[in-house]
């Protein structure tokens, strides 16, 4: 699955990409610190998974339905430490939220959700010549609060600083 990710945080993306590299099957094809890096990127990497930042920009509900319809295999998880903008992320046309404040393994559980929903899509798609596409909104967990060992402190952005991110044919 490729995935941009965009995060006016450098640390954060940093983070991520970290967090993703270690995980079969997941390419980090991009990443953005504005909106319009983000337009750029999506443009020129096609990519199947958006890690948006909730907060990139003033018109980030906008600009998702936007992406969507020119991406129409686009997927979008929006980040944010707000539990509130878990809602608006979702009407917005977002498939997760995830809480930047969760441990690491909800965000990866809310990817593998997409990329599940993605390859059904996928498989629809090549027997139903496009029609039946099933929505593939997924509800908030309950959960999201702060946890003492959880969230960015487990992403490396507690204090001490990330270790490199691994380099290929090391």
């Amino acid at each position: 699955m490729r995935i941009v990710l965009a995060d006016h945080q450098t640390k954060v993306r940093f983070a991520l990409r970290m967090l993703l590299v270690r995980q079969p099957g997941l390419e980090v094809v991009g990443e953005a610190a504005t909106v319009e890096d983000l337009v750029a990127r999506v443009d020129a990497t096609k990519p199947d998974l958006l890690l948006l930042h909730w907060r990139l920009g003033e018109e980030v509900p906008d600009l998702v339905a936007t992406l969507k319809r020119n991406h129409p295999g686009l997927h979008v998880i929006a980040l944010s430490v707000r539990q509130e903008a878990c809602q608006p992320a979702l009407d917005a046309g977002a498939q997760a939220f995830v809480c930047k404040m969760d441990p690491p393994d909800k965000l990866l559980a809310a990817i593998e959700r997409v990329r599940a929903g993605h390859n059904r899509e996928d498989d629809g798609r090549r027997g139903q010549h496009g029609k039946g596409r099933g929505s593939a909104r997924r509800q908030p967990s309950a959960e999201g609060k702060v946890a003492d060992r959880g969230g960015l402190k487990i992403l490396g952005l507690g204090g001490a600083d990330p270790e490199p991110i691994p380099q290929s044919g090391t």
